[in-house]
């Protein structure tokens, strides 16, 4: 590299000689008239014109392996790695099948899980039977007999344009405050196949025997176990000629007021 600056700068280079030698007869000029022609040698390499470090950029490519690139060691590391890669799908091929058995074991446990709830019965009128979800142990409160109130009395007033025998019929606060509850579970059997067979037959009985026609089911719980009508999806046929229909429960009403316009819309099919 300290030749090629001094060679662009014009320097002219003179080797030192061993101590005692004499030029050779080419390199005197007073023999260059005698002296035979000297036999032309190979040119010297011509110097390059490329910047520096314009060589060592383009000879990256051409550079032969390094040791820790040669072709039969790389030979041997492929099938190294697609060992480790093998082993770690494996790995992973095990825990996802481990926890497929573990959901597996898990969903029957879950399935045998005692069920539990209570549920409170009104009958307002002599056809409507109104049935509410409560959690196990609760009560209702005067708020939610107050909506309730309201919302029979609606009932009746649109029950009363085409049947004139109900106008003028309303409910009062004081006789939705009382109501009946069913506790569940009421034996050794608590799974929810009994549950659907114990609510299946209090209603065929209030509707055969007390002339039920009409039963407004409120809350998620009597929707499963009636078979999982959602709310406000229409009318369902009971066994023994009544219709059925589900809004959200009480406690839902008061506490999402927008959902009253949905209860609304699907007790106005009970009319």
């Amino acid at each position: 590299m300290r030749d090629w600056y001094l060679d662009k700068l014009g320097v002219v280079q003179y080797e030192s000689r061993a101590p005692g030698s004499l030029p050779s007869a080419a390199e005197n000029p007073a023999n260059d008239r005698h002296s035979p022609e000297p036999e032309q040698s190979s040119p010297e390499p011509e110097q390059s014109s490329r910047e520096p470090g314009q060589n060592s950029l383009d000879s990256i490519g051409n550079q032969e392996l390094s040791p820790a690139q040669s072709p039969e060691q790389i030979s041997v590391a492929e099938p190294a790695a697609k060992a480790v890669i093998d082993d770690i799908a494996s790995e992973l091929e095990e825990a996802a099948a481990e926890i497929r058995h573990q959901e597996l074991e898990s969903a029957p446990a879950q399935e045998s899980k005692p069920l539990t709830f209570r549920l409170a019965c009104w009958q307002p009128t002599q056809d409507l039977l109104v049935i509410d979800s409560l959690e196990p142990g609760g009560n209702v409160s005067r708020e939610q007999a107050q909506l309730l109130t309201n919302m029979v009395n609606a009932l009746l007033r649109l029950q009363s344009v085409s049947d004139s025998a109900s106008e003028g019929m309303a409910v009062e606060l004081a006789a939705l405050l009382q109501f009946e509850t069913i506790d569940w579970p009421q034996s050794a059997d608590t799974s929810r196949a009994a549950a659907v067979a114990m609510l299946a037959a209090f209603l065929e009985a209030r509707i055969t025997a007390r002339g039920v026609c009409r039963v407004l089911l409120m809350g998620e719980l009597v929707a499963e176990l009636i078979g999982g009508s959602d709310a406000g999806e229409g009318l369902r046929q009971l066994p023994g000629g009544a219709s059925a229909c589900v809004v959200p429960s009480l406690a839902e009403l008061l506490e999402d007021s927008s959902k009253k316009a949905l209860a609304w819309r699907a007790m106005q099919k009970l009319v």
